[in-house]
């Protein structure tokens, strides 16, 4: 590819991930759901879990699509299951209404998932630029974050008014990611769609994921942190409500906690380059786990804005991982389809972890969840940590950290 083409991609993905996520939804997600569609918390968990059934499913499928018939063409299919999505959120009225808008979600997400980020590596790859990977991921979902921060800030006021005005908000702009897929250059040779391709490639980019002793590591540890943070995040409106905290200042909390993971992706290659890979690690793991350890205890108003440790993780965690996975995969053939694979087993995690929490918030309560899960990510993130030390001798981890940055 040239080195203009692999320029202009590196701008257009930028806008794509800045637009791709809905940017007035995330502080009302649970609370217009049940408003909207008449779900109660319980419910919307079920539904969660059953989805991401499906987002296992279809992820390692998906992902080998994008690897046979090219990942700009995979991201254009995705933005319109997206854009459907979004349509039947805005106009529920019904439990059916949200499950359909789930489900479109999942094909979109599954196929997005993996296909973006290829996209990217696969350009910088083709000029031996990898070493940019961290900072330009960092610099683009930083973006994204910030935007969503100061779209939150109108969400509680528009919210305040009608429910339905922050999501009927969201759609303009999932418009603009489409657009810009249409204008992306592959920078592969791809192939001609057959089921007996499909097939092949599905097999060889599980096997090469399961064997590859590092690949294995970092699938685990992307599913104990996003598993936990997917639930964490569902928690966040019902904790507020808990607690005592208005509608309006919901905003305001999104608004500070999107700013935390706009800093902390934005940064995320200064920090790995001020911090061992063990220390990053660590950190990861804390972050997660003892707020919401901390907030399980001690239910006040004040224990909300615990979390912004959360988005530190949140921000931090895709370019880290992300350019720790593709150092490590070596065929272009199937790069999508690996990432898949992660995130295949991460959404398995979280199916798992969403029924298991729905189960305890009927029994226990939300507060004794929150303790039961913050300390099952401490005592597994530790054990995670043990085995990547094992995993990755000292001084192989230095060399891996110069040959990232």
């Amino acid at each position: 590819m040239k080195t203009s083409h692999i320029r202009r991609n590196i701008v257009l993905y930028k806008l794509f991930i800045l637009f791709s996520e809905p940017l007035f939804w995330g502080p009302i997600l649970i609370i217009s759901i049940q408003q909207l569609a008449h779900m109660t918390l319980p419910d919307i968990y079920f539904m969660e879990a059953t989805v991401m059934v499906l987002c296992v499913i279809l992820n390692i499928p998906a992902g080998a699509l994008a690897d046979i018939i090219g990942r700009k063409k995979t991201l254009i299919i995705a933005m319109v299951f997206h854009i459907a999505s979004r349509v039947f959120f805005i106009t529920m009225t019904s439990p059916l209404d949200a499950w359909i808008g789930n489900i479109l979600w999942a094909f979109g997400y599954s196929l997005q998932n993996g296909a973006d980020v290829a996209l990217l590596y696969s350009n910088l790859n083709a000029r031996g630029l990898q070493k940019k990977f961290s900072r330009i991921e960092g610099c683009a979902v930083g973006g994204r974050m910030l935007l969503i921060a100061f779209c939150s800030l109108a969400v509680g006021p528009m919210a305040s008014i009608n429910m339905r005005l922050p999501l009927y908000c969201c759609l303009p702009f999932l418009f603009i990611p489409l657009i810009v897929s249409f204008y992306m250059k592959e920078p592969v040779v791809t192939k001609k769609f057959s089921i007996g391709e499909q097939l092949r490639t599905m097999k060889d980019g599980t096997l090469y994921a399961i064997r590859k002793p590092e690949i294995r590591w970092i699938i685990g540890f992307c599913a104990l942190l996003v598993g936990a943070s997917k639930i964490w995040f569902f928690t966040y409106n019902p904790y507020f409500v808990i607690v005592g905290i208005d509608l309006r200042y919901y905003g305001v909390i999104f608004f500070l906690l999107n700013i935390v993971a706009w800093a902390s992706s934005h940064w995320a290659h200064r920090i790995q380059s001020r911090l061992n890979e063990r220390s990053c690690i660590v950190g990861m793991i804390v972050c997660v786990g003892l707020p919401i350890l901390i907030m399980g205890v001690f239910p006040l108003a004040a224990m909300a804005y615990l979390v912004t440790s959360q988005n530190m993780v949140r921000g931090f965690m895709r370019p880290f991982t992300e350019g720790f996975m593709n150092h490590h995969i070596n065929s272009e053939k199937i790069r999508a389809t690996v990432l898949s694979v992660r995130s295949s087993l991460s959404d398995m995690v979280t199916v798992i972890s969403l029924f298991c929490f729905g189960m305890m918030d009927k029994r226990l309560g939300l507060l004794n969840s929150l303790i039961i899960l913050g300390i099952t990510v401490l005592i597994l993130g530790m054990t995670s940590y043990r085995r990547y030390c094992k995993l990755f001798p000292q001084s192989r981890i230095q060399s891996l950290i110069r040959e990232a940055l």
